[in-house]
């Protein structure tokens, strides 16, 4: 009687599992659907002014989110990632599925100009958030390598 308590339990403890580890797979194909796009670029005398859209073609609602930009460091190797970043403004709370949000940042010329370890010509972008509720478990993050041409 005790080892088949034991298998049910077990039993269970699988289903509960596999159950959780289909929403994780289901939860990032979802988040592949979530973009951040650039649709504007420009020199100003003090520095780079960038607008992006945040577009959720999910069917998540991204709770609360946070986006960041930084310039890559060049390396004898490639690039690495700058741990310097620039939090992108006008997000918003509560993003439903098929809404565009436009996000701005602004790039001071002290913070390239005259290094040649910055690629300027490239951006990193960075979101965080939280999908649907602000929960442990449903936290995502992704990030992408933008190339840039200034207006």
């Amino acid at each position: 009687m005790q080892s088949l308590k034991v298998i049910v339990l077990l039993f269970v403890s699988i289903l509960i599992l596999a159950g959780c580890k289909r929403d994780i797979v289901a939860n990032q194909i979802e988040i592949d659907q979530i973009k951040i796009e650039i649709v504007k670029s420009s020199i100003t005398p003090d520095g780079k002014l960038y607008t992006f859209k945040l577009i959720n073609e999910s069917k998540l609602t991204i709770i609360q989110n946070n986006v960041y930009l930084s310039y890559p460091i060049k390396t004898a190797s490639g690039t690495k990632v700058n741990g310097f970043k620039i939090e992108l403004q006008n997000n918003k709370l509560n993003v439903v599925p098929n809404e565009v949000v436009l996000l701005t940042a602004f790039a001071p010329k002290e913070m390239y100009e005259g290094n040649k370890h910055i690629n300027s010509d490239h951006l990193y972008i960075e979101m965080n958030g939280y999908i649907n509720e602000v929960k442990e478990g449903l936290q995502f993050s992704k990030s992408e390598s933008i190339s840039v041409k200034l207006d």
